[in-house]
């Protein structure tokens, strides 16, 4: 293919976002793809250096201070002059990159959640702009779940969008039956199933058990549904369960996938309620953008309360018994499409755990998936082999 491929994915130093573009830029080493970040120093450029196949292009339309306030004015005053402002802000971005795309892959999990209802989704202008500067590209929007989302007109337009697009894969099945019946629509499992574990296998720590936590305040998801004595009580009950284990000689050890989402600030928070004489026995894990020495790392503990989507994907991918700790549905829609039949907790009904019940639960977790489920997740890319 001679064109390069505009990459759209959500860049936050988020590890599941991180491992989609990992999976999709080495599945196919011979396809020029094209990431746009916002500054020079993006940690991008490390992250994927060694991936002849990846070029990283700099936003040189990235607002300045009187952008900001023209658009934040015409936000206020006017939501056709807000509209026709992302519009041209889009429209420019794109012209004066990458010209000759032929292709947009969007990839990502939760890039569909309705943000606080605004004169324009830059999101959807942003898909609608791409067909406008680039009429006869094809695109691909892979490895998705829709929602949540409160705005009815939020749904149509993508009804619009993914009934132009040439192929959308959604990861669960509840999406997909939100759209089903345009053509274009496809479910598959996760896209990080499909991910090759065999560099990754290590020897389990013995009597290890890990923590994936997550961010409360910087997740909108968390932080517009979860109230602050749950939030507190989601604290308190781990802090409560790693010194049950703490007392009976389990190492403890806490992963950060998402520093920009606040998992770090809550891995911090949790430490420090640790009683000191055993701080010694904890080990912080935060994502910074070395995918490999991170996985590594995961795939050593034994057992993993998983509050971070892609942690449950990742326990299971490593053989790892697991409790989930659910903050958003998409976990219980995907717990569902494996048939999961062991015990969970949503965030805000920590408090009513018992730390007892819960060790024995977890000793009992675990999901064998075959062959199908990889084979699936390997599917999301079908429509677009045939492009590539």
């Amino acid at each position: 293919m001679n064109h390069s491929i505009l990459t759209k994915a959500y860049m936050n130093l988020n590890l599941g976002d991180d491992l989609f573009l990992k999976i999709l830029f080495e599945k196919y080493p011979d396809v020029r793809f094209v990431l746009i970040v916002d500054n020079l120093d993006s940690k991008y450029k490390d992250i994927f250096s060694k991936n002849q196949n990846v070029t990283i292009e700099t936003n040189k339309e990235k607002s300045n201070l009187f952008s900001r306030i023209k658009f934040l004015l015409a936000r206020k005053l006017s939501s056709s002059l807000y509209k026709q402002l992302v519009k041209s802000k889009l429209e420019r971005l794109m012209q004066s990159q990458s010209k000759e795309t032929s292709m947009l892959i969007s990839i990502g999990g939760s890039v569909f959640i309705q943000p606080k209802k605004l004169p324009a989704y830059a999101d959807i202008e942003y898909y609608k702009t791409f067909k406008k500067v680039y009429p006869n590209s094809n695109l691909f929007i892979l490895g998705s779940n829709f929602g949540p989302y409160t705005d009815p007109s939020y749904k149509e337009e993508y009804i619009s969008i993914f009934s132009n697009s040439t192929d959308v894969c959604f990861r669960e099945k509840y999406s997909y039956e939100l759209f089903k019946d345009i053509p274009t629509i496809r479910y598959a499992h996760d896209i990080v199933f499909s991910l090759n574990t065999d560099r990754y296998k290590v020897n389990k720590k013995s009597k290890s058990i890990g923590f994936s936590v997550i961010g409360l305040d910087k997740n909108h998801t968390i932080n517009s549904s979860i109230n602050k004595p749950e939030k507190d009580a989601y604290i308190d009950k781990q802090v409560e369960i790693i010194l049950h284990f703490l007392k009976k000689g389990y190492s403890i050890h806490l992963f950060s996938f998402c520093q920009g989402e606040g998992d770090e600030d809550t891995a911090n928070i949790i430490f420090n309620k640790i009683e000191p004489e055993f701080q010694s026995e904890v080990e912080l894990n935060f994502y910074n953008g070395d995918i490999d020495s991170f996985l590594f790392k995961y795939a050593s503990i034994e057992y993993m309360f998983c509050a971070r989507f892609h942690s449950l994907i990742l326990s299971i991918l490593f053989s790892q018994n697991i409790y989930p700790i659910i903050y958003s549905n998409k976990t219980t829609n995907v717990l569902n499409d494996l048939g999961y039949q062991g015990s969970s907790c949503s965030i805000a009904k920590m408090s009513n755990l018992n730390v007892e019940d819960v060790e024995k639960q977890i000793k009992e977790n675990h999901v064998a998936i075959d062959a199908g489920v990889k084979e699936s997740a390997d599917s999301q890319f079908e429509k677009l082999n045939l492009y590539l």
